[in-house]
């Protein structure tokens, strides 16, 4: 017979009297009611939204002032391999436990509720019973189990510690010694399933991870305080082996029979490990995600069942439950009516008469993950690879506003599934009590993400062949989003020359160098912003600039007028340039073709050493060793250079 399981949501952000702010997240983990087969789900959610507002602003539990960075690390390397565990215990200790708190809770209206911690006040947002249409639980039960989940939290002094790879374990003392084999097989079974979780969402809780354990009701139920990498559960207090109840065995579903004698490691109590991946799954998910309720519990109902249809152990042949079984509990047994086909009837709201983007989400937007996957094609790791290369685009939504959150993460599973947005809004939206859409009813527009444009210029817009030209990329982004690690490629033709990274702030540019040596002949130039497509944009079709760059015959070393001969005119051009304000040599830079004698100067010594070429059957210009000195000491005027030539074209004539 199905039983009536309460479940509780609160959602608490208290301000400590040591003046900490910590977020905490705290709610039942999913003790769904037993089925029979064929049976509806019999339970409705008697419990409330507890938002903890600081001051008397009760409009969101998530203050944007707290929540000011990403909690979570993205993951550099992958393995499935579990670590070893290590389960060695300390003894009692009162390390882990902020001091004692004294909690009342005052009941001011149908929604807000005041709490005092310790003699400082704050507002909290809990639903009244009445408020979810049903009187299973009176209000006064629902303050004192939210009381002393408080004061348990805070106070409870003695812990015994198991530590791992990378949590550590914190138990009630009297609980674990009442349960040991149970706890120590619990938490070396986790460890794997926890590392499978890292590895399937490539994040990682940005502090060492740190659970609590206490008992209170049966099965399991928690929170997690994000910021702090803290989750906090409650198991049943008769957790022993043959000493758990029958309310938290679950059946599984193969071929739409259900049974019990599940063949996985976790047998038919598999819902205790659910909860605890359900709980963890808060630490790891960033501030925008978290902040939107239907989006992170969404995505911790979606793990919690799907790493146990992952994992199974290397001497099983059994995962911890088969897929049918998962998809089966989240479409269709979620407690709390959070399941697909009643949200669907009800105008694409859920039991509550919320909109999907004012809901919990929990289990209905889990089946929108798990439908994006299965019949839209949606790849995890393509999702979770482009979220984790532009985290600053995901930081940037949840500054502009809720909304902005939710419309870029759809797009992120649109861009993961190969869909543009127009293609991915049309799968997800409202399009009335007859669908097809999935009901998200608020969208934004997309302009505020970065668009990365690229100009290409050439240091040396006429080089001579063999000259070196540098190649500049003036890279502007002229979206409202910062980014960050842009490619930035330079190509000849097809042929890359260069990658640099750069950050590009919003609404401002950077310059990109680099560098190129040609023959005498035409390139086509080139420079890509982000080409292999990481970054998020607005607009995809400018990210690249194409000039020609044209190389032309080197001039020869000496030819200062550049008419591609070496002769007295070139003398001639030198002396009228050195003594006459005349032009500089036809080259850039003019000792190219007006240093002939190599010493990196245009003086009255090339034209000198051109007419010792020309006329006195000198070395050739270039040709001697660099630095060749020629004697000027008797050439100080033009007259003196002037005679010097008449000298030595007579020379040349009597020769």
């Amino acid at each position: 017979m199905g039983k009536d399981v309460i479940t509780l949501t609160i959602l608490v952000c208290l301000l400590l009297v040591i003046n900490t702010t910590f977020i905490i997240i705290i709610q039942s983990s999913r003790a769904e009611n037993t089925i029979n087969s064929g049976a509806s789900v019999q339970g409705k959610v008697i419990g409330g939204l507890i938002q903890g507002i600081i001051g008397q602003d009760p409009t969101s539990i998530f203050s944007r002032d707290v929540l000011k960075k990403s909690t979570f690390t993205k993951k550099t390397s992958s393995t499935n391999a579990a670590s070893a565990s290590s389960t060695a215990k300390s003894k009692p200790n009162s390390t882990p436990a902020p001091a004692p708190n004294v909690v009342s809770l005052k009941r001011v209206d149908n929604i807000h509720v005041k709490a005092t911690v310790n003699g400082k006040e704050t507002l909290l947002v809990v639903d009244s019973p009445n408020v979810f249409g049903g009187n299973a639980i009176s209000d006064d039960k629902l303050l004192s189990m939210i009381q002393n989940f408080i004061e348990k939290t805070y106070e409870k002094t003695n812990w015994e510690t198991l530590s791992y790879n990378k949590f550590d374990v914190f138990i009630d003392s009297n609980f674990y010694l009442n349960n040991t084999p149970r706890i120590d097989d619990f938490f070396n079974k986790f460890e794997p399933r926890f590392d499978l979780l890292e590895n399937l969402t490539h994040w990682s809780p940005e502090n060492r991870l740190k659970i609590y354990v206490q008992p209170d009701l049966p099965c399991v139920w928690g929170g997690a305080n994000p910021t702090e990498g803290v989750v906090y559960l409650f198991f049943q207090s008769n957790f022993s082996y043959g000493t758990e109840s029958d309310l938290c065995k679950r059946p599984y579903y193969l071929g739409g029979v259900v049974s019990y004698g599940n063949s996985g490691e976790l047998g038919d109590y598999w819902i205790y490990m659910e909860g605890t991946l359900h709980e963890v799954t808060h630490t790891i998910n960033p501030i925008p995600i978290l902040s939107r309720s239907w989006l992170t519990e969404g995505w911790s109902e979606y793990y919690g069942y799907n790493v146990l249809t992952e994992y199974k152990n290397a001497t099983s042949t059994y995962t911890d439950i088969n897929q049918e079984t998962a998809d089966k509990y989240i479409r269709e047994i979620a407690d709390g009516g959070y399941n697909w086909p009643s949200y669907i009837a009800n105008n694409y709201k859920d039991y509550y008469n919320k909109e999907i983007q004012s809901s919990a989400g929990y289990d209905i937007t889990a089946w929108m993950f798990t439908m994006m996957k299965e019949n839209k094609s949606m790849n995890w790791d393509n999702f979770y690879n482009i979220i984790n290369n532009n985290l600053e685009t995901l930081d940037k939504s949840g500054s502009l506003g809720d909304y902005y959150t939710d419309t870029h993460v759809i797009d992120l599973f649109g861009k993961a599934s190969g869909m543009n947005f127009s293609q991915v809004q049309s799968i997800f939206r409202y399009d009335g009590p007859s669908g097809p859409g999935w009901g998200v009813r608020n969208w934004t527009d997309l302009n505020w993400y970065a668009d990365l444009t690229p100009t290409l210029s050439f240091s040396r817009p006429n080089p001579y062949s063999g000259q070196s030209t540098g190649l500049i990329a003036i890279v502007s982004n002229n979206g409202g989003t910062d980014s960050k690690d842009v490619s930035v490629r330079f190509y000849n033709d097809s042929r890359m020359i260069n990658e640099q990274f750069v950050n590009v702030s919003a609404h401002s540019q950077v310059t990109v160098n680099s560098n190129f040596t040609g023959q005498e002949g035409s390139y086509v130039m080139r420079v890509v912003v982000d080409e292999p497509n990481l970054k998020i944009e607005s607009d995809k079709t400018n990210n690249q600039d194409i000039k020609t760059l044209v190389f032309s015959p080197a001039p020869k070393c000496g030819d200062a007028n550049n008419d591609s001969k070496v002769n007295v005119g070139d003398a001639v051009y030198l002396i009228n340039y050195v003594f006459k304000s005349g032009a500089a040599p036809a080259c850039s830079p003019a000792t190219l073709c007006g240093d002939a004698n190599g010493d990196s100067k245009v003086n009255v010594g090339d034209a000198v050493y051109l007419i010792n070429y020309v006329f006195k059957k000198g070395p050739a210009p270039c040709s001697s060793p660099q630095g060749y000195v020629t004697n000027t000491d008797n050439i100080k005027t033009e007259s003196d250079l002037q005679n010097y030539l008449n000298e030595a074209m007579a020379f040349s004539n009597t020769a």
